[in-house]
């Protein structure tokens, strides 16, 4: 017997060991192997996940990642039914890991393997391998913490690291000796090679401390726009890591990539500093000093309040942002251009405040956004206070208000409590719960007020209502709240709860999800407050299946289902070459549109097939782990078929060929991006084993006509392009760097010379920014450029706009001294019918947004003249235009102050009716409305037939209505004291212009202009529509009943005489033809214009009055051969003079303007020689503002409007020389002027009706006169 019991001690060893590992490997009876997604049939098994196990994930990932987390095999056989109570738990007290059944410890486990990660470590200017160094690897998986490694590098330069998930993934390598390496990659299971060419860096010194000088501790770094291309796009992990040093009082940041960029700093209880230009070069130390500013404190006093109060509430009313990208350059992650949209009035949780000790309540600003505050003081009606730059303290008025009850019941009539009760009171919102007796007291109301109430509670239906608040006869309601339906269960896989599975209710009748969750630790799930509907539930986990439900309808309030996952083959993916070869161990990543967080990985077997198995249905992109291959059908829909065969191509690759300028290839750092629409983005460059560069942009229907930009350190920048579409982007991109001149500019303050850091200085080659570059710490900014001659722009905070050009020819170092400019505030009347107002300003291009009060303020202007445009926003849906008509004069470092609240009690109203037969139409059309100079006053769209312009100030004007492609025009003069109406008639009238010489043969090419109006006034040359005939024809469309004439002359190549004709009328569809002779003119080819010492002047302007004082100044249209000015030898044009004798008039800025008399028997070659001196000038100082923009004009000696030749300048600023619109401040200069006496007139803006007069003044040549005005407004 004892010789047999070694034999039966053996035996029960082996039978121990063999239970032991057949309770490991087997699986749960009643699996269904069906390929049904919806299955419920389903195998038993639990898993619990406690927090207390060593070395076994807390979680679960739903896309197919489980990382440690406990799983058995699914594929095993099935077991008896002895397994059919089998429990699996995970032992807290064991702490290995092990597994239990029924008490009974099992000691073996299968877990997920790790994925290997190496990389491998080169220097990337020798491309030598790096070792004996230590690198810190980090990494973030969406929906997952931070990670951290390090390793050291082998004799091979190959560091390893454990990954514990698969995907793609953003990485950073961070080393001691070279500059921050990020990439993104994709991790896949078992073994992964990377290889890292690393370049030296700089390093950023921060001198951070607040108002008071103190140094702060602790900062984060914030990057952004071209930044991200080196140092990467936003992420969550901050690889920046920030070294304090007490001693000096400096955070430093060691191992910053090469280039310029935008950097910002961010500090608890402070607002995040502005973002910094700075550019950081190889072993360069950068210095910042970034002064943080507390978070601003408003403060309120209370007046009024009948009681004392301790406690108030505010809430923030601001403007927030929805950011959305459009993926232009065809890499994922890679942000495109941006486009906003704004969301007003964006509610907020109230804050309540108590009063301290000084009887003030303070509030702190944390939103710079914030436009509004909403005060509440309980009893009294809200008070909406809105903010001003500047201002800090604000008294509140309050009102006491009356209050009401709510009460809130279910419905059997038993009071509820706990329920949520959010009212709103105009835009005023707040919020209550319900207290023991159901009842909310809403106080602040007034007598009638109309109250929406909206109630949430966990068991019941949401509930909204609007209540009619009368504080005598309805001063409380009652709210009976609907009971809700409920669904619960758990989720299983067999008889095993599953925790973290995502569960999505679906109403029957609509194939989105109405409510989505997860199913907590212990499997269970409860969809709550449902209404009475039919239902379905679907859940899936990544690694245990998917599950589904009948459709479930309501027999009772409370609904009990679970859900049995199952394992389903969802899809299977075969990847083959165009020539349908198979293609092994293909990795590609799948992402749902649905939902982009999950993510699916697959790769192929040695068949090139790959099973994707427990996928949620819809809609997937494909993107393969390999950055040169891609898939021809990189969209699929889930459920497809059975096999879906996706066919491999390699990416449209063009390979880069970087050269120096002598032909040897360049390996040093490059920076690629691609501009298009005046907008760059970054473009990354694939480096291949070899070291070759490729480039791969997809053929976007919104990439056109872009360019390729290339910059290097010590190179100027290289512009490819620019091209149709990518695919016209040659196979072997051909990159030559330039060396270039080496330029400097130093950018101080004006006032003190002090440098101006980090801020972006531009440079353009005519309209085409090439390069935007950060000065450093000293203002200097150092770059390469080819040309010589080329613009800097200079756009630094707190500093007016610079603009200069540069002749590096004469200069190649320059200093830019800015100044502070002066500021533009004012106030607006914020009428009834607006919505909202904003501000542009002329020619700064800026803009502001007026707010509810009306203010506005515009501040580092640049000092010179503006004008201001309101668009405004009317509630009815309407936009318009109004060009406020007056000079806006800037001094610098100087308020102008503009109220706009006098203007209007000085404006008038126009009524606009558009009519066809008789009846106003219901077509669209645009109603624009010009001064007399053609710049816009008023612009609308006009839907019904009528307009109703409320605020115009009087004048004369050109009122054109756009009707089908034709613009209709004609003159209009508005009053102040009398109602302005308006008749706009359609369709068109239609005049055909013939022009024959004067044996009836047609001229071919004529400028023929039509005028509005019934004479023609020097003062009205902007107001023309001019048109070049075709075949000596042309054709107008007028506006019916409106007078009209047209001038009609040839080019100076030609020698014909000007002709005109009208004034005419014409009536609505009416068609007229007109044929004009124009006459043989004189000629006299030797009218020279010089200076006091001969020398010929260019650019002198003409005009000519003929025998029947009708003024001709010639159109200035170069493409129509028509430039009437001297040539650069001081020569008028030889051609088309009258024959009798006439007055010639000639003017040029900075001369004086002179009138000759022109006799007909000067002969055609007889040398006129006119002389003009230096020019004279008067100008006018307005001491006190006008109530109301008037215009002001230069008289001669008789009293009368001088009519003098308009410059070249002026004609190209659309000025008029004698006569100056929109005048309420600042002052008038009238220039050109010869000797002689002269006399200021005052018009009724825009018209000759005159005012008053203010002279005679005499001036002598040359002389600058100056006069204050004395004009009174009557």
């Amino acid at each position: 017997m004892k010789s047999a019991l070694p034999f039966i001690g053996l035996f029960l060893l082996l039978l121990i060991c063999g239970l032991g590992l057949w309770l490991v490997m087997a699986e749960p009876d009643e699996i269904n192997s069906s390929n049904d997604p919806f299955s419920e049939k389903s195998s038993t098994k639990t898993i619990k996940k406690e927090s207390g196990v060593s070395g076994i994930s807390k979680t679960i990932d739903d896309r197919g990642i489980a990382g440690n987390a406990i799983k058995t095999k699914s594929n095993a056989k099935k077991s008896s039914s002895k397994s059919e109570n089998l429990t699996l738990s995970i032992d807290q007290s064991l702490g290995d890991g092990s597994i239990e059944e029924e008490g009974r410890k099992i000691s073996k486990v299968e877990q997920k393997k790790l994925a290997q990660l190496q990389l491998q470590l080169f220097d990337a200017i020798t491309r030598k391998p790096l070792n004996s160094i230590e690198v810190t690897l980090q990494y973030k998986f969406y929906g997952k913490g931070e990670m951290k490694d390090i390793s050291s590098l082998d004799e091979k330069g190959n560091a390893n690291f454990s990954i514990s998930s698969v995907g793609t993934v953003q990485i950073y390598v961070v080393t001691n000796e070279f500059a921050l390496y990020s990439k993104q990659v994709y991790i896949s299971e078992g073994d992964n090679q990377q290889k890292v060419y690393l370049y030296k860096g700089g390093t950023l010194e921060v001198h951070a401390f607040d108002k008071n000088k103190k140094y702060i501790e602790d900062i984060s770094v914030l990057v952004r726009g071209n930044l991200r291309n080196r140092w990467r796009r936003t992420s969550t992990l901050n690889p920046y890591v920030t070294i304090f040093d007490e001693k000096k009082g400096l955070h430093i940041i060691k191992n910053v990539p090469i280039g310029s960029g935008d950097i910002a700093f961010s500090a608890a209880g402070f607002k995040n500093s502005p973002y910094y230009k700075i550019s950081v070069e190889k072993d360069s130390v950068v210095s910042l000093s970034v002064q943080f500013l507390e978070n601003p404190i408003v403060s309120f006093r209370l007046i009024n309040a009948q009681e004392k109060i301790g406690k108030i509430s505010v809430t923030p009313q601001g403007q927030s942002r929805a950011r959305g990208f459009n993926n232009l350059s065809g890499y994922r992650g890679r942000r495109g251009r941006r486009s906003f949209r704004s969301f007003d009035n964006t509610h907020q949780s109230p804050t309540e405040i108590n009063v301290n000790n000084e009887g003030l309540f303070e509030y702190e600003l944390l939103d710079k956004n914030t436009q509004q505050l909403e005060v509440y003081v309980e009893g009294y009606l809200p008070n909406r206070v809105t903010l001003v730059k500047d201002k800090t303290s604000y008294d509140i008025s309050l009102e006491k208000g009356h209050a009401g009850v709510v009460k809130v019941v279910d419905k059997d009539n038993k009071i509820l409590s706990n329920v949520r009760v959010t009212y709103t009171i105009n835009k005023f919102k707040s919020f209550k719960d319900s207290d023991g007796n159901g009842t909310v007291k809403i106080s602040g109301l007034n007598k009638n007020e109309k109250v929406n109430l909206s109630l949430s509670h966990a068991n019941h239906l949401k509930k909204t209502f609007s209540w009619e608040f009368d504080y005598v006869n309805q001063n409380s309601t009652t709210v009976q709240m609907e009971d809700g339906k409920s669904i619960s269960g758990k989720i299983f896989f067999g008889k095993a709860e599953v925790a973290d599975a995502r569960i999505q209710l679906f109403k029957d009748s609509s194939r989105y999800p109405h409510k989505t969750i997860r199913s907590s630790h212990d499997g269970t799930f409860n969809f709550g407050a449902l209404e009475a509907s039919s239902y379905s539930i679907k859940a899936y986990h990544g690694d245990y299946g998917v599950g589904a439900s009948k459709s479930i309808n309501f027999e009772k309030d409370k609904n009990a289902v679970d859900l049995f996952l199952v394992e389903e083959k969802s899809i299977q993916l075969k990847f083959v070459t165009n020539d349908d070869v198979v293609i092994p161990d293909f990795e590609v990543v799948l992402t749902s549109y649905m939902d982009p967080s999950y993510i699916v990985n697959c790769k192929s077997n040695e068949e090139g097939y790959c099973e994707v198995k427990n996928v949620v249905h819809g809609r997937y992109s494909i993107r393969t782990a390999d950055p040169l291959k891609s898939i021809k059908s990189w969209r699929i829909t889930v459920p497809t078929e059975k096999v879906l065969t996706l066919k491999v191509v390699d990416k449209d690759l063009k390979k880069l060929l970087i050269t120096d300028s002598s032909g040897q290839i360049y390996n040093g750092p490059i920076n690629l991006s691609m501009e298009i629409r005046r907008s760059t983005w970054p473009i990354d460059i694939v480096t291949n084993d070899n070291g070759e560069k490729f480039i791969s942009l997809r053929n976007h229907r919104y990439m056109r006509d872009f360019s390729l930009l290339f910059e290097s350190d010590g190179f100027a920048l290289t512009r490819l392009g620019p091209y149709r579409k990518s695919s016209k982007i040659p196979d072997v991109v051909k990159v030559v760097l330039q060396e270039g001149e080496n330029y400097r500019i130093t950018v101080v303050n004006e006032k003190n010379d002090a440098p101006v850091a980090y801020t972006p200085v531009e440079i353009w080659q005519g309209r085409m920014k090439l390069q935007s570059l950060p000065t450093d710490q000293d203002g200097v900014v150092k770059f390469v450029h080819l040309a010589s001659k080329f613009d800097i722009k200079v756009y630094a905070g707190g500093f007016a706009e610079y603009k200069h050009k540069f002749d590096g020819s004469v200069e190649k170092e320059f200093i830019v001294k800015l100044m502070r400019g002066g500021t533009l505030k004012g106030v607006y009347p914020m009428d009834e019918e607006l919505s909202s107002a904003r501000g542009y300003l002329r020619p700064s291009n800026k803009r502001v947004k007026i707010d509810a009060d009306g203010n506005f303020e515009i501040g580092a202007l640049k000092p010179g003249e503006y004008e201001l445009s309101i668009s405004r926003s009317l509630k009815n849906g309407k936009t318009e235009t109004e060009k406020i008509p007056t000079k806006i004069i800037i001094v610098n470092e100087e308020i102008f102050y503009l109220d706009l609240n006098n203007f209007r009690k000085n404006q008038t109203t126009l009524d606009v009716r558009i009519l066809k037969d008789g009846a106003a139409i219901n077509e669209r059309g645009f109603l624009r409305i010009n001064d007399r100079s053609g710049k816009m006053v008023i612009g609308v769209n006009v839907n019904n037939g009528k307009h109703v312009v409320e605020h115009i100030y009087p004048g004369e004007y050109v009122l054109s209505f756009y009707y089908k492609g034709k613009e209709l025009k004609r003159k209009i003069t508005l009053t102040l004291d009398q109602e302005n109406a308006i008749v706009v008639k359609v369709p068109q009238a239609i005049l055909e212009v013939s022009v024959v010489d004067e044996s009836g043969k047609p001229i071919n090419k004529v400028l023929a202009t039509l005028y509005p109006g019934e004479k023609y006034k020097i003062k009205e040359t902007y107001m023309g529509q001019g048109r070049v005939t075709r075949g000596g024809k042309t054709t107008f469309s007028l506006m019916p009943d409106a007078p009209y004439y047209v001038i009609v002359e040839e080019d100076f190549r030609s020698n014909y005489l000007p002709q005109t004709y009208g004034p005419f009328t014409l009536s609505s569809s009416e068609s007229k033809k007109v044929t004009i002779t124009l006459s043989i003119a004189r000629q006299l080819s030797k009218i020279k214009i010089v200076d006091e010492h001969n020398k010929p002047l260019k650019n002198v302007a003409f005009y000519f009055l003929d025998s029947n004082n009708n003024i001709f100044q010639r159109r200035d249209w170069k493409s129509a051969d028509l430039f009437p000015y001297s040539n650069k030898k001081g020569f008028l044009p030889k051609n088309s003079w009258p024959h009798s004798t006439f007055q010639l008039f000639v003017n040029k800025e900075g001369y004086e303007s002179k009138s000759v008399q022109i006799l007909n028997t000067v002969s055609k070659n007889e040398l006129i020689k006119i002389k003009l001196l230096k020019a004279a000038s008067i100008n006018i100082k307005i001491i006190d503002k006008f109530q109301l923009p008037i215009s002001v004009g230069l008289l001669g000696a008789d009293g009368k409007l001088l009519d003098l030749p308009t410059p070249l300048s002026f004609r190209k600023a659309r000025k008029i020389s004698t006569y100056i619109q929109n005048v309420s401040s600042g002052s008038v200069k009238f220039n050109n002027l010869g000797q002689g006496t002269y006399y200021i007139g005052y018009y009724w803006n825009g018209s000759t009706n005159l005012i008053s007069k203010q002279g005679p003044i005499s001036i002598r040549p040359a002389e600058n006169a100056s006069v204050n005005s004395n004009f009174i407004m009557p």
